[in-house]
């Protein structure tokens, strides 16, 4: 019961336009049928990929940055990012976001730490990290766990509100579900 009451915790101080925000982007992108990339390391990448996997199944052109059929990114495409510990700590990170701006691509940056990047969309999740943040508090969850399991909820919580945005179906969503399995 303790993971549950410290996730209520931190949950209450996300405000409502973290997630309006995300959606207000993906909407705009989905709109002008443009596309997504994705991009996250370590577990932070594995919960990226699984919203990829949902956005894709809204019907949104997404792409999972590193995958061999990644196309190049374009004017005004969008690219969302998580680097939880912090602009600046995975390089790969700021080098795919600075290419993204190269190419006037949006990007959307997830992050456990105030940050301020001219042109860039800053979503704060105030988790703990595997390193200590401005947002650190004493977690029963090990490590970076409290931020990735944030982060998940979050981005199940920016699908609900894209189906009722959309207007979508269960059974429409479930059309682009793989049936290779």
């Amino acid at each position: 019961m303790k993971i549950i009451s410290e996730l209520q915790d931190l949950f209450s101080k996300i405000p409502n336009s973290s997630y309006d925000k995300l959606v207000s982007a993906i909407m705009q992108i989905k709109n002008e049928n443009r596309r997504i990339f994705l991009y996250g390391v370590g577990r932070e990448g594995i919960v990226l990929r699984a919203f990829g996997m949902r956005l894709y199944h809204l019907g949104i052109n997404t792409s999972i940055v590193g995958c061999v059929t990644t196309p190049p990114i374009r004017e005004k495409d969008l690219i969302i990012v998580s680097e939880g510990p912090g602009p600046g700590f995975f390089c790969t990170v700021d080098s795919i976001m600075k290419r993204a701006l190269k190419n006037k691509s949006k990007v959307v940056l997830l992050t456990a730490r105030s940050f301020k990047m001219r042109d860039v969309i800053v979503i704060t999740i105030p988790a703990k990290v595997m390193h200590s943040n401005e947002f650190y508090t004493q977690s029963v969850l090990p490590m970076g766990s409290q931020y990735e399991i944030t982060l998940w909820i979050f981005f199940d919580t920016v699908i609900n509100m894209l189906i009722d945005e959309f207007g979508l179906s269960i059974s429409e969503i479930e059309e682009h579900h793989t049936n290779l399995e």
